[in-house]
């Protein structure tokens, strides 16, 4: 870690040196983060020891180096007062040049939308907004992380996206079976696209 060896290169020493006996074959990305945390060890994605700070650093370092290109479009950290997003909620919403660009691109045809579970301590879920290329390949065009999954939180998602483009009219919008994205969306740019299941929930419909 010292000579900045990047964790998927540690990790996958150990996983080609597995011994099911032994604590170290079980090691993982948080372990690691762990080791680093307890002994100082600097990182060019750490900026601080405390996460909160160091979420905070580099949203500021991403504003003053992007100038209009900010891809950050909305940072609310945990424990600041924000009457739609809650105090108790940490919330971000990140989109780059690229991502705007494909969005227009392909946005008009088929959106996606879903999110991940269980992947911090923080209990923060990270949704990934995606389109479909001309070869039929998913593309993420946006992301929110935020701790709640409200209505409400992803309309002001739809809302900061709406800002970069006001006329986004998808043909298809895939979701999960719960109409909370999809209920957003629609009361955001007052638009109805055909609503369907992913592949997912399709199967677990069917068994």
């Amino acid at each position: 870690m010292l000579q900045g060896i990047p964790n998927q290169r540690i990790l996958k020493d150990v996983g080609e040196n597995f011994n099911p006996l032994s604590r170290i074959s079980y090691t993982t990305n948080h372990d690691l983060y762990n080791i680093k945390k307890a002994f100082k060890i600097e990182s060019d994605v750490i900026f601080d020891h405390d996460d909160t700070k160091s979420v905070s650093i580099l949203i500021e370092n991403l504003k003053q180096n992007s100038g209009l290109d900010n891809p950050i479009l909305l940072y609310k950290p945990y424990g600041e007062e924000d009457n739609t997003i809650g105090k108790d909620n940490f919330f971000l919403i990140f989109m780059n040049t690229a991502q705007k660009e494909m969005l227009a691109k392909y946005g008009n045809n088929i959106i996606m939308i879903d999110s991940t579970h269980g992947t911090n301590p923080y209990k923060i879920q990270l949704t990934t907004l995606m389109v479909v290329d001309e070869d039929y390949e998913g593309f993420p065009v946006a992301f929110v992380w935020s701790i709640t999954q409200t209505e409400a939180i992803y309309q002001t998602f739809f809302f900061c996206i709406r800002e970069k483009l006001p006329e986004l009219k998808p043909r298809i919008f895939i979701s999960d079976d719960c109409n909370t994205f999809y209920n957003a969306f629609v009361k955001v740019y007052k638009y109805l696209p055909n609503k369907i299941l992913c592949d997912w929930h399709v199967k677990k419909k069917s068994i």
